[in-house]
């Protein structure tokens, strides 16, 4: 029987030639995180962060929201994930945040492979 769910849901926009922009949630009993990234592809930099928590089970979280600014001006690129721990990972930090953080840059560093491979991500057969 299961008795407790997570969902993380990530999404990512072309807004235009040269930024990504991506969305991430994760939800569950006792806790709703959002999170905002603006990325340029061209040199992988996040220009843009922010974060909003609605639900969570200890008001200290609170603070990881603001947290997420330190993002800004990082490079998507080789190292970043240990970069991000050291900044947001350890006892002030929230454990959720630095997950769905974490998940976003993944699929960040994915896309932006494929856009260095000049991968079309509009075409079903490449």
């Amino acid at each position: 029987m299961d008795f407790f769910q997570r969902l993380i849901h990530s999404n990512v926009k072309k807004v235009d030639g040269d930024h990504y922009s991506v969305t991430s949630q994760l939800l569950d009993l006792e806790h709703s995180l959002h999170l905002e990234l603006l990325v340029r592809i061209s040199d992988r930099e996040i220009i843009e962060a922010s974060a909003a928590m609605s639900k969570t089970p200890f008001t200290r979280c609170l603070g990881a929201v603001d947290s997420v600014l330190v993002l800004k001006g990082l490079s998507v690129t080789r190292g970043i994930m240990g970069r991000i721990n050291e900044l947001l990972a350890g006892p002030m930090g929230c454990a959720h945040m630095l997950e769905l953080i974490l998940d976003a840059i993944r699929l960040l560093g994915m896309l932006l492979i494929g856009e260095k491979s000049e991968w079309d991500f509009t075409d079903p057969e490449q």
